[in-house]
């Protein structure tokens, strides 16, 4: 659904980025790789807006880029 409403996410974004984030509490790789998939949908919708989401996103997109024993959530993660 966010990928295809893009264009009017940003007024959402907040928070999406909140409840997202509360998502990657969660042990679930599978649950980890929707939630980045979701994250980079919000990121395409905000652009240049998302910088301010990266001090708090920063830990979970490395914990995922460092999941190489989940190569979906790696994957996800390197875009």
């Amino acid at each position: 659904v966010i990928q295809k409403l893009v264009a009017q996410i940003a007024p959402f974004a907040d928070r999406l980025m909140q409840l997202f984030l509360e998502v990657f509490n969660s042990k679930s790789a599978t649950v980890h790789e929707e939630a980045l998939m979701a994250v980079g949908a919000v990121a395409n919708g905000v652009e240049k807006g998302f910088e301010k989401y990266m001090p708090h996103f920063r830990q979970f997109l490395v914990l995922g880029l460092q999941n190489y024993e989940q190569h979906s959530v790696c994957s996800v993660a390197v875009g």
